[in-house]
Order: C-alpha cells, then sequence, then structure tokens
C-alpha cells in the first residue's frame, strides 16, 4: 500500500511531517514523498515547483522573494528556487484541515522520521546529483525507492540510484507496448528497477511475466485513473478488477478505505 500525497490522513498538510506521522499510525506500507531543491541547494518537501498552492507566502513575502526575483516578474508565483531555506522557515503549509500549524519540512527531516518505520517513494521533482547523492548515501538503502517516470526522468535517476544503491519504481505511463519498453527500462536502470507502475489497459499477461522474469515488481494506481474516485463514491468494482494476480503495490489517495477492501 503506497499513500499519495491526496491522500487524507487526519486533515494534515500534503508533504508535512504530521501528515507522513499519520501514515506510519495507520500502518500504511510506503508514502510517496515530494522534494524541491530551494535557492541555496537545500531539500525540502512540496509537490509543486511553486509556493502559492500550499503555502502562505504571498502574505509573508508580499512582493516575492527577499533580494530575489518580484513576484510580478515571475508571473504571479513564487518558485521555490528563488528562496533559500531561511525564507522557507517564515512560512507556513496552508492546505492543511486539521487547525494546527504546520512548517515546510526538511527532506532529512521526513527521512530520519520514516527510517526504520515506514517506506519511502522518493519523487525528486528538482535535483543536483552532486547535493542529493551524499544525503541519500546516508540512509538504508532498503528504505526508499526512487520514483521516475519513464520517457522523462528514468536515465537521469539512474545515476543517483546507481550512487546510492536505491532501487527505482517506474512509472510507465504512456507505454504502448509494455514488454518492450520494459527491456529498454530494465537495461537503462542498470539493475536498479525494482517496480513498474503499467496502465490498466497495458496491464497484459505478457507484460507481468517479463516483469517476473526481469525480477521487476508490478504496481497498480488508483490517483489518476478513477479508481480512486470511484471508490470514494462506495464504488469498488475498479479496484477490485485490478487487483489481479502479479499485482504486488498499490498507489492511492484513499488508503483507508483502500486498506479495508484488502482486509487489512
Amino acid at each position: 500500500m503506497i499513500a499519495h500525497r491526496y491522500a487524507q490522513l487526519d486533515g494534515a498538510p500534503e508533504n508535512s511531517l504530521a501528515w507522513l506521522g499519520a501514515a506510519i499510525d495507520r500502518g500504511i506500507d510506503m508514502v510517496k514523498l515530494d522534494a524541491q531543491l530551494t535557492g541555496d541547494d537545500q531539500y525540502v518537501l512540496m509537490h509543486d515547483a511553486t509556493l502559492n498552492r500550499t503555502t502562505d507566502v504571498e502574505h509573508v513575502f508580499p512582493n516575492g522573494a527577499p533580494g530575489g526575483p518580484t513576484r510580478e516578474s515571475r508571473g504571479g508565483k513564487d518558485f521555490i528556487g528563488d528562496y533559500t531555506l531561511g525564507d522557507l522557515e517564515h512560512l507556513r503549509l496552508t492546505d492543511g484541515t486539521d487547525g494546527f500549524v504546520h512548517a515546510i519540512p526538511m527532506l532529512e527531516d521526513a527521512l530520519d522520521l520514516a527510517e526504520g518505520q515506514i517506506l519511502v517513494l522518493l519523487d525528486l521533482k528538482r535535483y543536483d546529483a552532486a547535493t542529493i547523492i551524499p544525503l541519500l548515501q546516508g540512509y538504508d538503502a532498503g528504505s526508499m525507492l526512487l520514483f521516475g517516470i519513464y520517457y522523462y526522468d528514468a536515465t537521469l535517476l539512474s545515476e543517483v540510484a546507481s550512487a546510492t544503491g536505491l532501487d527505482t519504481y517506474i512509472s510507465m505511463e504512456r507505454t504502448t507496448d509494455c514488454v518492450a519498453d520494459l527491456d529498454k527500462l530494465a537495461v537503462g536502470q542498470s539493475g536498479h528497477l525494482a517496480v513498474i507502475r503499467v496502465p490498466d489497459r497495458e496491464m497484459t499477461t505478457e507484460c507481468r511475466a517479463r516483469a517476473e522474469e526481469l525480477g521487476v515488481r508490478v504496481a497498480g494506481s488508483g490517483v489518476h485513473d478513477g479508481k480512486d474516485s470511484a471508490l470514494g463514491r462506495g464504488d469498488a468494482s475498479d479496484w477490485q478488477a485490478a487487483m489481479g494476480p502479479g499485482v504486488s503495490a498499490y498507489m492511492t489517495g484513499q488508503p483507508d478505505m483502500l486498506m479495508e477492501l484488502l482486509g487489512r
């Protein structure tokens, strides 16, 4: 079970330490965390490249980044790369509903909290290999997977995976030939490919068989294809149909409901 950032966990903001703690308390197996790079090469948890949707940046810094480009010059947006970690320490997350105050976490704080308690699927939205590699080398290689999307960043992740010993989870969401693309991907990941996510329409018997031959696990997801939305309306049929043989992981924004469906 992999909890996506959409998951409502005790009303905590996405990518917050409270959200991570709630996932640990529920016994969820893995969480997908998103990391962005600040202007002074520090890593924080944040999905968006901008701060506007999830923080109070426009209130705290009315004109934009201190000493940096104005918000107006950046098209009305506040990009994380324009801010230092010190700047971000003044901000609070605003997308939660639990009534508590939440700071933007550093990646290290989240990984420290997770280690030994829950697995992490780490989505490096923006990173620099020279800084992320030594950071991740400080953690057990069995404590997390690196997330990437085939056709976009799988090649970039292979450098990080090779240097850190971490394995990868690659979403093959645009594939039209699972077996051929899987063979290419396995070579490109240099032995670090551990999990693939393939759309239901391409999840053929041949695809499952080839993944098994390569020692790669197959994951299902309801985040973007309507299965989670249907489950929220009480319709579990799409998820039940996806839970066929050979699927060993499920990414969802409805972990409580899906865990109940799985009998956990």
